[in-house]
């Protein structure tokens, strides 16, 4: 997702003035439909074999390490606007582990896009909310595949069993989030998802929701990143989210398009990288030519 202001990565401008420039031939597919290895995928354990070992106790000792290090920064002390250092360290460890994500990968994104969710809203002006940053397609994504109101009708029976068996392995969590909470929110209008989103009404769901999002992205692709690889890993196809023809990519079955991201495109990929990095026992997490956990 796009158009955030990275004041914790000392940025002062949006991605947008960064435009990656990619092959204009280059295509990418995505689909509604999963199919049995994406299913596979999007229900795996992608925990980098490096930080297999890692303890919780570890995991969370990094995550609150990283986050107090970004509150700091913002003036916050031990507590940002929305949440406590303990807090959110505890909802992304668990978050990570329930919907099969490396914790430091999690983390990485979201330290991007919100500061560790310092910045519910985009202060660019834009709809980006939460703590993922989420776009009208990145909500467009769950109305379509839980078959809610506001629907395209794109979405799949697979697609649909998948998310809600990650729900049913992250509920009750740590956090509480209820088995039917994704639907709870998604089933609003556009407008009253956002608000929820930006006022960090439930940092928990926020959360949750990132990491299945994100976990989409990881199934089509099958590896996080990887800089000598032309195709899109899932971090790229996750910054993709507010480039021009990103939305008829997701709100069309199976359409092949001219999709402007690019794997290469370290502006966005280094400063996750660098938390990756810092947070990870693995060090593949901190060389973005290497293929990260390919299935």
């Amino acid at each position: 997702m796009t158009k955030i202001v990275l004041t914790v990565l000392f940025l002062t401008t949006s991605f947008s003035l960064w435009a990656n420039q990619c092959d204009v031939n280059m295509l990418h597919k995505s689909a509604w439909g999963l199919s049995e290895t994406k299913q596979r995928r999007f229900l795996s354990d992608a925990t980098l074999p490096g930080n297999q070992s890692v303890s919780e106790g570890e995991k969370l000792d990094r995550l609150k390490s990283s986050i107090s290090k970004v509150y700091k920064g913002r003036g916050y002390g031990s507590s940002g606007p929305y949440v406590s250092v303990d807090s959110l360290a505890s909802k992304l460890s668990w978050a990570a582990s329930c919907t099969g994500h490396d914790f430091s990968m999690l983390a990485a994104v979201v330290k991007v896009e919100s500061a560790y969710c310092s910045i519910l809203k985009n202060l660019g002006g834009g709809g980006d909310s939460g703590c993922g940053q989420f776009t009208s397609a990145a909500i467009g994504f769950f109305k379509n595949q839980l078959r809610l109101p506001g629907r395209k009708e794109n979405g799949s029976a697979r697609m649909k069993r998948t998310i809600e068996e990650l729900m049913s392995r992250c509920a009750p969590g740590s956090s509480h989030v209820e088995e039917d909470s994704l639907a709870k929110l998604f089933s609003k209008d556009k407008a009253s998802i956002r608000e929820e989103l930006r006022t960090g009404k439930n940092i928990s769901l926020d959360l949750l929701a990132t990491a299945i999002y994100f976990k989409f992205y990881y199934s089509i692709s099958g590896f996080y990143y990887d800089a000598s690889n032309p195709a899109p890993g899932a971090f790229s196809r996750y910054n993709g989210g507010g480039h021009a023809g990103y939305s008829t990519l997701l709100n069309n079955n199976a359409t092949q398009i001219n999709a402007p991201i690019c794997q290469k495109d370290k502006s966005y990929l280094r400063p996750i990288e660098a938390v990756a990095c810092e947070l990870s026992e693995d060090k593949s997490a901190c060389n973005m030519t290497t293929r990260i956990i390919s299935i």
